[in-house]
């Protein structure tokens, strides 16, 4: 859909051989009479047949506001027209903004690609929480495909996505559930006995085999089985083909008598990763075995017609059987087994997926196949399944699809327009927008004059490239353009200057600055946001949530009660403490002054202090001090005790003048300082 101004559009038409086109929006018109041509049509010029054809769409021709429809043909060199197609879209300039998740989607594999489209420019990202914090971005500007590959482990998650559009603004965030398994299926298990013998380790049926598939995947499931048949002699008889089922007749075959046939298969689980492969342990042709009844030209047992159906042999075409295995051809319809056909619903022949393959049709994208030519046009035949190739990431340049290697033409649409010096057709294939003589070349994406190299803001027009916090990003796409901390949105809605560094004001005179409640997430112009009759600074400092009406602050007459409890205590624990100490002090004993040393029995004078110390003999008589004898032992003790006492009692007499003058405070309402 259209629905971004300028209103334009490319009109493609792709053709398997070299064609010019022309078109119209009238359906009516036959080829020589639609007023269309797409670019280059010259209908003498060889050289202007091509398969792939464009034309860019602009109004009048695309009308606003309508489901705009366009019908084309063309037509080959040998004058042959092609069949008539159309092409409808919706054109709204005024459409409501949408982005559509693309991918992870259910299970997924590591890394994680994310692939989201807008219908408008955007940029988009994605987070681990609804928050968007700590998000990625899917782009580096405003486009319509938001990638980006991210590398996560095994498990569950649920991502968020949020897209801010060019003109309409940020959008709802929305949820993106995947489940990352990185662990294969296990080996499958083949069981090949077949249930309609005797003897289950035998076929007597040169046409059709049997076979079960179990493997386990207890994360994501089993998706699809795929399964080959291999002769003992290392032939393969039947190449590689996939089924949902878990178990499968083959019919149609021609089996050799004596040889022994096994079951190669693997499994894919719903994450796309494959298992080991298994193989069957083999199943004998034994024709000479059939039962006797399958022989006697009666209709009889199982069978559903003359020896043939049921446990004998298949049926040809034309007798009476009751589903497709009684067939050889393995297609049974209105009870009559039928020839096999490219549309019988049944994969026979030499077809690799049911009704397409082999001299079928071409297979439709996620059939089995052996080879490209199994798979329509534009797919390819990849680890035997046809897949859509992307000519965008397949490193080759495809002239029909791009401008140079994987970029510009449809890969510019689908987010991989071309660097700069690469080849280009038109301004869109460039990442710069700029493309001059089919080179790309630095350009001016905004169009306002300053090449994008050399612009402050790249992405959206800035001519007088201001920049009014001379950070190097423009006014016009710096979310803060007067680099006060704050965001210039969050200014606006909250009536600050996004032009005026008033980070350091307070607005609503809460004690709060600007950039506080900006942080906070409070309203600078309320000085209690969450209306519970304390301001903002107050729950601050308080501790308390000033988002939260019933987180508030304590009552102040509370708080002088807490302070007046613990200074209590306080006091009567000194008492308490003082008590014991007196207690204690009556309980202890007096100093007692020790024993007088006797005197020495060794010859000597004796002093009044008591005995000399020893002599040797020759040594000169010690001298003895000058001045008073010493004082008795027993009056020095008493003068220490007298000390002791003085000191005590003075310090007894400090403590009660303290105990007094904090009596003193609590009777005179003083508050006392902690």
């Amino acid at each position: 859909d259209v629905s971004t101004l300028p209103l334009e559009t490319v009109l493609v038409a792709e053709a398997s051989e070299p064609v010019i086109c022309r078109y119209s929006k009238n359906p009516e018109l036959d080829y020589r009479f639609m007023e269309g041509k797409f670019d280059g049509y010259r209908r003498f010029d060889i050289t202007a047949y091509k398969e792939h054809n464009e034309r860019l769409l602009v109004p009048p021709e695309i009308a606003d506001h309508s489901i705009n429809t366009f019908y084309v043909i063309c037509e080959d060199r040998g004058g042959l027209y092609s069949s008539r197609a159309s092409v409808s879209f919706n054109v709204d300039s005024t459409a409501i903004p949408t982005a559509t998740l693309n991918k992870p989607k259910g299970f997924v594999e590591s890394p994680v690609e994310f692939d989201i489209t807008t219908n408008k420019p955007a940029r988009c990202l994605v987070s681990m929480g609804a928050a968007m914090s700590g998000p990625t971005q899917l782009d580096s500007g405003f486009s319509m495909r938001h990638t980006a590959s991210i590398e996560l482990g095994h498990g569950a998650y649920t991502y968020y996505g949020q897209c801010t559009f060019q003109s309409e603004g940020q959008q709802d965030v929305f949820p993106i559930p995947f489940v990352i398994d990185t662990t294969p299926p296990s080996r499958v298990v083949l069981n090949d006995s077949n249930p309609k013998a005797q003897d289950p380790e035998v076929t007597y049926d040169g046409t059709k085999l049997f076979c079960r598939f179990y493997a386990d995947d207890p994360e994501s499931g089993i998706d699809i089985y795929q399964y080959s048949i291999h002769d003992s002699n290392g032939s393969k008889l039947l190449g590689n083909t996939t089924v949902a089922d878990d178990s499968e007749w083959v019919t149609g075959l021609k089996l050799a008598e004596g040889h022994k046939y096994y079951f190669k298969a693997r499994a894919r689980n719903r994450a796309g990763l494959w298992g080991e492969e298994g193989i069957s342990d083999g199943i004998t042709v034994r024709p000479e075995l059939v039962p006797s009844a399958c022989s006697n030209t009666l209709k009889d047992g199982d069978e559903t017609d003359v020896d043939c159906g049921g446990k004998c042999s298949g049926c040809d075409a034309g007798r009476s059987c009751k589903e497709n295995t009684d067939c050889i051809s393995g297609y049974c319809e209105d009870s009559i087994c039928k020839e096999p056909s490219c549309s019988d619903g049944v994969k026979n022949q030499d077809e690799t997926d049911s009704d397409c393959g082999g001299k079928c049709s071409e297979c439709g994208e996620g059939k089995s196949c052996e080879t490209d030519d199994d798979c329509q046009q534009g797919l390819s035949c990849s680890s035997y399944e046809c897949k859509r190739e992307n000519k965008c990431e397949n490193g080759r340049w495809d002239e029909e699809v791009e401008s140079d290697i994987d970029c510009g033409g449809l890969c510019a649409e689908e987010g991989k327009p071309c660097e700069l010096d690469m080849m280009c057709l038109k301004d869109t294939d460039c990442a710069s927008g700029n493309c001059d003589d089919g080179i790309c070349k630095e350009g001016d994406r905004d169009k306002d004059g300053i090449l994008d190299i050399e612009d402050n803001c790249p992405g959206i027009s800035n001519p007088e490239q201001a920049d009014l916090d001379s950070d190097g990003r423009g006014d016009a796409c710096d979310d803060d353009a007067d680099g006060d901390g704050m965001d210039d949105v969050w200014e606006t809605e909250h009536g600050l200057d996004p032009g005026l560094n008033d980070s350091h004001d307070d607005k609503d005179g809460d004690g709060l600055t600007n950039i506080e409640e900006f942080d906070l997430g409070t309203d600078p112009g309320i000085k209690d946001t969450d209306g519970d009759g304390y301001n903002d600074r107050r729950e601050v400092d308080a501790g308390t949530d000033p988002l939260d009406p019933e987180d508030k602050p304590s009552s102040g007459v509370w708080s002088i009660l807490k302070w007046v409890l613990i200074i209590i205590i306080v006091v009567i624990l000194i008492m308490f403490g003082l008590q014991y100490y007196e207690a204690s002090k009556k309980k202890r004993p007096g100093l007692i002054a020790p024993p007088a040393r006797p005197a020495s029995k060794t010859a000597g004078t004796a002093g009044a202090g008591g005995a000399l110390p020893l002599r040797m003999p020759g040594m000169p008589e010690p001298a003895m001090p000058p001045g008073k004898p010493a004082p008795a032992q027993g009056a020095e003790n008493e003068k220490l005790r007298l000390l002791y006492k003085r000191m005590r009692d003075k310090k007894m007499q400090q403590k009660r003048f303290e105990r007094e003058k904090l009596f003193d405070v609590f009777s005179s309402g003083e508050t006392m300082p902690l």
